[in-house]
């Protein structure tokens, strides 16, 4: 019987197993060693047997899918987390072998994905093998080196415990009977034993035989001792003789090896019992040359030395103290710090009390200030009527009121208790007020030491969850520096605000986005070093890595100087995907919208696909990712410049200075950090500015007050800003009500340039917390979160980055008749040319074709005359040879600007070399022409780039 199969089903069952292997466990193990991994990293403990079993498991699924290189990098993995759990791995070698983990990882991870996408079974990086053998090989060295210490040595955990007892909880001991001792107290004895108990306590809880037969042989002479001058002495000696055998203990400890087989360590072998008695039994004679007793101090860091003359040499330090650890549950954190704000927040009520009852205070006082005339008549009333003559009362007659007239007695009535009672009444009133004066100053003094106790806790709450950025970002210069070899690039990594504190959390799942970024700014950003050349750049690419943090945000970036984005690349691709219509222009669309083309599913620009990037999987990816976390992701680029990653994201928790404005009934909000300046509002505009017709604060106000209009621009620090209402930046179909002129302008800053504000006043600058909204419902970008107040009122916090003032974006009328302009009126081109003769030649040809034509002198000229005419022109012809700014640079911004990023643009130059070509070309320029031009050339280039750019 023939039990052979054919090669075809076997074949089959192998892919199947390959599969299954790829799409189903591959995923769930690669998953459970990352995880391990960031616990590594986090320095916490993870479960080493787990992390074995997912990379035996790995080894063996890659060798039944047929995939050895996978087996072979997976194997020396599965060796090294096996070392670590048997603590063979210590001190400095855990860094080591985390950074081996990570780019092992990494690099499984990066097979993985090739397999998956490509059915490419790729080989691991060699240095990489070699890197972990010979550290395997290190440890194998080390273990042979030391066999006592492998079979008796102490697990890390335990060896933790120990330092921690010996370093803290014996040195509190030593620290309180060396005061005792110094400050002569009395009970020395009594002070002696609980001291000898604490000692055999530690030592019987941590095995220490050492200490335990230390204490076992000093007792019975602190027994024999009555006197206190007998015992100082004895305790010094005793002090000194255990911290030096601590720190021999200790020393041990580090280098691995056994401290029992130490002799110096067990008083055991030594044949005298007592401190202080030598080998032979005899004590010291006063008159003898022994050693001094040790101040605390020096006894602390000196170890004892035998047979050797004591010379004074400078102590080693003592054992440093290892900070203990301890794990707390990310919901737990996100608790205590939800509790630290509502603590502040409650501090703010209390506070807004305070200030209530001081108020309260002061309006007493004026009201006792305005008693008190009616309290001087009131005594005067008094004196009066005691002088008055009364008449003789029917009951009770006094029968001394006979013998004496009214100079000799005073007589009173009713009338007088009850103006004896409203005097006493004011007098009362007035040392209540004081009294209420008083605990206000003391409660505020409180509220003052609370608020700083609370933001204490606050910090310490908020730091204790965040790390430096540095350790973050140094995790991929070793990914970069893979990538440099596999696209045969060069490029360095550049990190800023490496001591920026970020959230832990936040980090490790920013890993995948930024990872992504990385990617693709090396592969599709940076160009091929003779690329580079050609365009005068340097062979070593940069890439910048930077986070910092803005207001109630942390801020990420990822840059690189490559070539930038092609944005007619992206337009076409998303025509051809059907993301756009066939009737939309480049010229129609917003920049910004252009560029955010890029995250849309599956979108690509690359014309081949790598084994890095070119899938269109990333991008879209990236922005879901940033979406989950609560932030947002944007995008810049200038061609032949690079483009730049702006990651966004909420701060869980933030105690936020801000600035309170009143616009109507309406308060909201502003960071203090996005206020650039603050001006009255008459100073800003100036007594002799041009009013420029706008629209009226708030619908209605002429009918109420008049025709009052607010500026549309001001001038400041030599800008000129446009100047709108807060109220009117925000989409709302309607505005607050206010019924005034506005009194005071903000100028904030925007998203690119300053932007002016006006509002009705400033009510007040507080640190407040910061609660950023849930995804419950869609947020605008523009709200950070809204800022609560100590009556309960939350007020909504303003990001200034996302308004925008009106004149930023082109009316739509001029957008109307710019298309009429195109369509039916006469085209405007502009000209940049520095050399007179050919600026009038161009003018007179392109006029003479029937062209509307604005000559400019150099690059700066016609940039002002952009901004002057908003943007409506239809063509440029530059120069590139130019003063104040050249044809390059003019191209660039025009290429970075948010409306006119889509002009066309005709280079017009005598460099017609090809390394000026391509510059021209990777700045967008539309054609490049060289000097002289037949005009029918120019004319026929022209009416090309009209034509395209109007369909």
């Amino acid at each position: 019987m023939n039990y052979s199969l054919d090669p075809n089903v076997l074949a089959a069952i192998a892919e199947e197993a390959r599969q299954c292997f790829l799409e189903e466990d591959a995923p769930m193990y690669l998953q459970v060693l990352q995880e391990g991994l960031q616990q590594l990293t986090a320095g916490q403990s993870p479960d080493y047997q787990g992390l074995m079993r997912a990379a035996h498991s790995v080894k063996g699924g890659a060798g039944v899918a047929q995939m050895p290189g996978l087996s072979r990098l997976a194997h020396p993995l599965e060796d090294l987390l096996e070392a670590w759990n048997e603590g063979k791995i210590q001190g400095n070698q855990q860094e080591t072998a985390l950074g081996l983990l990570q780019e092992g990882l990494e690099t499984l991870t990066e097979l993985l994905e090739s397999a998956q996408a490509q059915g490419m079974d790729l080989e691991p990086d060699p240095q990489l093998l070699t890197a972990l053998t010979s550290f395997k090989g290190q440890l194998r060295q080390e273990e042979t080196s030391a066999p006592e210490a492998s079979s008796t040595s102490v697990s890390p955990g335990k060896v933790r415990l120990i330092r921690q007892a010996l370093t803290s909880d014996l040195e509190a001991c030593l620290q309180t009977l060396e005061e005792h001792l110094q400050e002569q107290r009395p009970n020395l004895h009594e002070a002696i034993a609980l001291f000898l108990d604490e000692c055999l306590l530690l030592g019987e809880a941590y095995s220490l035989e050492w200490l335990v037969a230390k204490i076992d042989a000093v007792s019975p002479a602190i027994d024999d001792c009555t006197h206190p001058d007998e015992l100082r002495p004895l305790a010094k000696q005793l002090i000194t003789e255990l911290r030096s055998q601590r720190d021999r203990y200790l020393a041990k400890l580090d280098r691995n090896l056994d401290p029992k087989l130490d002799p110096n360590l067990n008083p055991k072998l030594d044949q005298g019992g007592s401190p202080g008695k030598s080998q032979g039994g005899s004590s010291p004679s006063p008159g003898t040359t022994s050693e001094p007793p040790q101040t605390p101090e020096k006894a602390a860091n000196t170890t004892n030395i035998e047979n050797t003359t004591s010379v004074p040499t400078k102590a080693p330090s003592s054992p440093s103290l290892r900070q203990q650890q301890l794990r707390i549950p990310l919901e737990r954190m996100e608790l205590m710090g939800s509790l630290v704000g509502e603590l502040i927040v409650s501090h703010e009520r209390l506070t807004l009390q305070q200030r209530q009852l001081k108020q309260a205070s002061q309006t007493l006082r004026r009201i006792v200030q305005q008693v008190k005339p009616v309290r001087d008549d009131v005594q005067t009333l008094y004196d009066r009527l005691s002088t008055l003559d009364h008449p003789p009362q029917a009951d009770g007659v006094n029968e001394e009121a006979g013998e004496f007239d009214l100079l000799e007695l005073d007589r009173y009535t009713a009338l007088h208790s009850s103006l004896q009672t409203f005097e006493e009444l004011i007098a009362q009133v007035q040392e209540t007020r004081l009294d209420i004066d008083i605990v206000s100053r003391e409660l505020a003094q409180d509220l003052g030491q609370v608020r700083r106790d609370l933001d204490h806790l606050y910090d310490e709450v908020t730091t204790s969850r965040l790390v430096p950025f540095k350790i973050f970002a140094e995790r991929f210069i070793p990914q970069l520096e893979r990538l440099n070899r596999r696209c045969d690039k060069t490029s360095r990594l550049e990190i800023s605000g490496e001591n920026v504190l970020v959230d832990r959390i936040v980090l490790e799942q920013l890993q995948t986005p930024l990872t992504h970024l990385l990617n693709n700014a090396l592969d599709h950003g940076i160009e091929a070093p003779e690329e580079r050349r050609l365009l005068s750049k340097p062979d070593l690419a940069q890439i910048h890595l930077g986070a910092r943090t803005e207001g109630s945000e942390v801020v990420i970036t990822i840059a690189d100087d490559g070539r930038g984005i092609n944005l007619e690349s992206v337009y076409r691709k998303a025509l051809e995907r059907g993301v756009l219509g066939d009737g939309v222009s480049m010229s129609q669309l917003p920049r910004e919208m252009l560029l955010n083309l890029i995250f849309e599913p599956s979108f690509s620009t690359a014309d081949a696909v790598s084994d890095i990037s070119g899938r269109g999987v990333g991008m879209d990816v990236v922005r879901t990712q940033v979406q989950q976390l609560r932030g947002s992701v944007e995008v810049d680029t200038v061609p032949s410049k690079g483009t730049t990653f702006t990651i966004r994201l909420p701060l869980s928790l933030n105690l936020l200075s801000v600035l309170l404005c009143q616009i109507g009934q309406q308060l909201v909000a502003i960071p203090s950090d996005t206020v650039l300046d603050v001006l009255p509002y008459d100073d800003a505009v100036g007594m002799g500015q041009l009013f420029v017709p706008g629209e009226r604060l708030t619908p209605g106000l002429g009918a109420m007050n008049g025709p009052e209009e607010v500026e549309q621009s001001m001038t400041w620090r030599g800008q000129v800003l446009s100047l709108s209402p807060l109220w009117d930046l925000l989409p709302y179909p309607t505005a607050a009500t206010v019924s005034h002129r506005p009194r005071v302008v903000l100028v904030l800053r925007g998203a690119t340039e300053p932007l002016a504000v006006a509002i009705d006043r400033i009510a007040d600058e507080r640190q407040l917390i910061l609660k950023p909204f849930d995804d419950t419902v869609a947020i605008p970008p523009y709200l950070a979160g809204c800022a609560i107040l100590g009556t309960g009122e939350a007020v909504p916090t303003i990001l200034p980055r996302f308004l925008k003032a009106k004149l930023a974006s082109p009316d739509p009328q001029l957008q109307e008749t710019r298309g009429l302009s195109r369509g039916t009126e006469v085209p405007t081109i502009l000209i940049a040319e520095d050399s007179t003769g050919a600026r009038r030649s161009l003018e007179r040809i392109l006029s003479s074709a029937g062209f509307a034509v604005v000559p400019c002198r150099d690059g700066q000229e016609a940039w002002k005359k952009l901004e002057q005419r908003q943007g409506q022109v239809d063509l440029l012809v530059t120069d590139i040879e130019m003063p104040i700014l050249n044809g390059f640079d003019l191209l660039a911004r025009i290429r970075a600007h948010g409306s006119w990023y889509g002009l066309p643009t005709i280079v017009l130059t005598s460099r017609t070399g090809d390394r000026h070509r391509q510059k021209a070309q990777s700045l967008g320029a539309n054609r490049y022409l060289g000097k002289p031009v037949a005009p029918a050339e120019l004319l026929a280039t022209i009416e090309d780039l009209l034509t395209v750019d109007h369909r």
